[in-house]
């Protein structure tokens, strides 16, 4: 029941996919998993008490155990500490498909229900009392929605720029579409089974990605430097837990950006110990390569298993340590990288290529001169691209040692929760 726990909290965060994200879950338990989702209850992140998980933290003094353990240990360790102080001050929320609309308040709820069990029983005793009590709350109710929904689009117009994600449910659920089709094709192959259709896609989503090369690619490049490791100050490691964003969900590790950011002084230290520890002996934590990859619809017939992408999502700890290794690698290739690069590079967006355009097409135009302009998209680049030749040309310019083999730690072995 640990698969399916974690497959319904990704639910909870990230949008009904619950058809798509069940492969884990056994046959025998994939029967009927509507009703798994509507009666269970998981953990509402976004009303953890920050403030007891701080209390608790405290109390448990949270200290890394010896240095001498096997590092994968060692995290696993910090994460579960973390995660069961998480739940045990984090309520739990039923999920999954409700009866009532999301602006019905709880009074209404209870009238909703109260006039339901008077209509029946007015149906079964057809006398005049039955009759008159149940019009008496069914003019509350009626009265009552009028007042509930009117508050909660006045709330939704009041909030479109603080809280558009407010804005963005209201739409979805004017649309009143079902986000998971019937029937899922992918070639000759069609299905309707959940853990199949997810199966299904997995199979179109690996058919895409360019298995790594096992020929061993050689490149040389005339740069000034070697970089073998790397290491991080409790500084770094404090700044950036306090740069998260506390709006986004969590990973497959259940611990939520608000907890990293609130309690930031209290993990900063133990944080910058590890991932030191991790970068010295080239290895990236196992309980950290596992991420949640969600299913998203592009266009065209959602029956259709080509018609969809993918997003990722991973635990905030991840964001933090890749955003290190990043942070300190860029400056090393900013003489690397083409200066005419636009998209991926801090302060040139892809936007920037398009004013560039603009001006060379201005400026042919004011001289009387023909201008010719190529776009060509790449369909799957990222997907396709080989990250072996990506790794040797990382280690041509100069990235050897620790670090190159925890990039290609990264690269190779990953796996993700469908």
């Amino acid at each position: 029941m640990e698969d399916l726990r974690l497959e319904l909290e990704c639910e909870k965060q990230y949008g009904r996919c619950r058809n798509f994200i069940v492969s884990s879950i056994p046959h025998s338990e994939n029967e009927d998993v509507q009703h798994k989702i509507a009666t269970q209850k998981f953990m509402s992140t976004q009303k953890c008490r920050l403030h007891e998980v701080y209390n608790s933290l405290i109390a448990e003094e949270l200290i890394l155990p010896d240095e001498t353990l096997d590092v994968n240990m060692l995290f696993e360790h910090f994460c579960d500490v973390l995660r069961e102080i998480v739940a045990k001050h984090t309520p739990l929320k039923k999920i999954g498909v409700f009866r009532f609309p999301c602006w019905f308040s709880t009074d209404l709820t209870n009238l909703t229900i109260e006039k339901k069990r008077l209509q029946r029983k007015y149906k079964d005793s057809l006398d005049e009392q039955s009759y008159a009590e149940f019009s008496r709350i069914r003019t509350q109710c009626r009265n009552l929605s009028r007042v509930c929904y009117y508050d909660y689009i006045t709330y939704v117009q009041g909030c479109i720029t603080s809280d558009p994600k407010a804005f963005l449910n209201f739409a979805r659920n004017n649309k009143r579409l079902d986000m998971c089709p019937s029937t899922l094709k992918y070639g000759d192959k069609s299905e309707t089974e959940a853990k199949q259709m997810c199966d299904l896609i997995a199979s179109y989503f690996s058919s895409v990605f360019s298995p790594p090369s096992l020929v061993r690619n050689s490149y040389r490049f005339n740069t000034p430097f070697c970089l073998s490791g790397l290491s991080l100050t409790t500084s770094e490691v404090f700044d950036a837990l306090g740069e998260l964003d506390v709006t986004k969900g969590c990973g497959p590790d259940l611990i939520p950006s608000s907890v990293l950011r609130y309690c930031s002084v209290l993990l900063c230290n133990p944080l910058q110990a590890v991932f030191n520890k991790l970068l010295h002996d080239g290895i990236f934590p196992d309980v950290l390569m596992l991420s949640y990859v969600v299913p998203i619809h592009k266009g065209g017939s959602k029956e259709d298993a080509r018609n969809y992408r993918t997003i990722v999502i991973q635990s905030a700890v991840v964001k933090i340590f890749e955003k290190f290794v990043v942070k300190k690698l860029n400056p090393l290739f900013l003489n690397v990288i083409s200066p005419k690069q636009h998209g991926f590079c801090r302060g040139k967006p892809t936007t920037t290529n398009m004013i560039v355009l603009e001006a060379n097409i201005v400026k042919a135009f004011s001289n009387r001169k023909h201008l010719d302009a190529i776009y060509l998209d790449f369909s799957k680049a990222f997907d396709k691209v080989s990250h072996s030749r990506l790794l040797a040309k990382l280690e041509a310019y100069g990235g050897v040692g620790y670090l190159l083999e925890w990039i290609a730690v990264i690269f190779l072995i990953e796996y993700y929760v469908w």
